[in-house]
């Protein structure tokens, strides 16, 4: 396996860096966002069952969802985070049901799961990187800029060659300390090393 660190934006200074999971990032129009509520989490869940599970069919929708909160919640735990794109397909008129509503029309906003990435600590617990001369510490778990480790990069088969990718790995390059973004990719995997290189 060949791995890379790429390079990421940010404060190019040596003070602390949190990540800061309430960040919004527009582009034209796909939103990313790190996935919190349960309405992100189940759109992950259709996201990743769409993408890699389809066929599979020993695996209902239904378990892998249940499998994707109960994994969501664990690896959230351990300061991992997930950026989810959502896809802005237009406006949907809605029926209002409420006696309360004002209007009985209203619209909203209808997005579809485009893409998501998670960054996470957790596959570098115990990871030694050489750093150079007049490092203190080596060990990537324990450096005060802590390391992230991008896993599971997965785009909507109809959403492809739209810049979903790229935008997820965008607002991942500017939740690390600069140079602190760690990936891999297989050597024979030329259209993935051509996208990170990028």
């Amino acid at each position: 396996m060949e791995h890379a660190s790429v390079g990421c934006g940010g404060p190019s200074n040596n003070t602390s860096r949190n990540i800061n999971t309430n960040t919004n990032i527009n582009t034209n129009i796909i939103q990313v966002r790190a996935a919190q509520s349960a309405s992100d989490i189940t759109a992950l869940a259709t996201l990743r069952y769409n993408e890699w599970m389809m066929d599979h069919q020993e695996v209902s929708r239904d378990a892998f969802t249940a499998a994707t909160y109960e994994l969501f919640q664990e690896r959230s735990a351990q300061q991992s985070i997930v950026f989810l794109a959502m896809m802005n397909m237009g406006t949907k008129a809605n029926k209002g049901s409420s006696s309360n509503s004002k209007s009985k029309n209203s619209k909203s906003e209808e997005e579809e799961p485009a893409g998501a990435i998670e960054l996470s600590p957790i596959e570098l617990d115990q990871v030694v990187l050489n750093q150079g001369e007049g490092s203190n510490s080596n060990n990537v778990g324990n450096n005060h800029h802590r390391f992230l480790y991008a896993t599971d990069l997965v785009t909507a088969s109809q959403f492809r060659r739209q810049g979903v990718a790229a935008t997820i790995m965008n607002a991942a390059e500017q939740r690390c300390f600069p140079g602190h973004l760690l990936l891999h990719v297989e050597p024979n995997n030329s259209a993935a090393l051509m996208f990170y290189d990028k």
